[in-house]
């Protein structure tokens, strides 16, 4: 059974430091039909845009509204971003949150290893079905949040997407600005609420916290690849993972 975040322990969440601006050496999204997928390495494809087009986060208008739309962002999109999403989505399953991901290198003849499976399963969370899938300009564009595994990953994202910087973070980046954000949490319950509105607040508040909340040089931000390695290190990736996403919850919705 799924327990609902609220219902949970909070655990605290070592989320290191805030990553810097990226570099375009560091990765670049491939704007080349017929895939428009983002590679670790590539050349840029979209043109930097001025300083007043970094306004963001903000989304282009897809599907309902109201609903706020995050995007999770590993190498394989078989561990660590689909599992993100996955939970993500049962956690927030009666409110409008809609998860997805992809893979900066992904391959697919390859399925969801079995130690995440199994960490899935023990959270209510069936991922048997799950094929990689690439991640697109589109996918970014359409997003109100992106949400990274590691720093390389954020700044393959913004070499191409540079527009996409404010609603662009590491997972366990957004964690730690969460919570220094001063924020009255969403009414989730609320039937007049729009959501994707709010909770894009929340994302502005916490981009404009970056420089302030300061650096921990001794503090990991990155959430490793635990894909063929030991099983102990899929768990605790899975709960990095979870506890992550657990604390942003807390901090935005009520």
């Amino acid at each position: 059974m799924f327990i609902p975040w609220h219902k949970r322990p909070d655990k605290s969440v070592g989320t290191g430091p805030t990553p810097s601006e990226p570099s375009q050496s560091q990765g670049a999204v491939m704007d080349a039909p017929p895939s428009d997928s983002i590679s670790a390495a590539g050349a840029p494809c979209e043109s930097s845009p001025s300083a007043g087009d970094s306004s963001l986060p903000e989304a282009e208008e897809v599907g309902a509204p109201s609903e706020f739309r995050v995007y999770f962002v590993c190498t394989g999109n078989v561990c660590r971003s689909v599992l993100a999403a996955e939970y993500l989505n049962a956690a927030t399953a009666e409110i409008p949150v809609r998860a997805n991901s992809g893979g900066t290198e992904i391959n697919p003849e390859v399925g969801v290893p079995q130690d995440i499976l199994d960490a899935a399963s023990a959270r209510g969370i069936d991922l048997s079905g799950h094929r990689p899938q690439a991640v697109t300009v589109e996918a970014i564009t359409e997003a109100h949040l992106v949400l990274t595994a590691t720093v390389e990953q954020r700044s393959a994202v913004l070499a191409s997407v540079p527009r996409a910087l404010k609603k662009t973070f590491t997972l366990k980046e957004f964690a730690r600005l969460a919570e220094t954000a001063e924020w009255q949490p969403v009414d989730s319950t609320g039937a007049t609420v729009n959501l994707s509105h709010e909770c894009s607040s929340f994302v502005a508040e916490a981009s404009s916290r970056r420089s302030q909340v300061g650096r921990d040089a001794n503090a990991e931000v990155d959430i490793v690849d635990p894909y063929l390695r030991e099983p102990a290190v899929y768990r605790e990736v899975a709960e990095e993972i979870v506890v992550a996403i657990d604390h942003i919850l807390r901090k935005m919705f009520r």
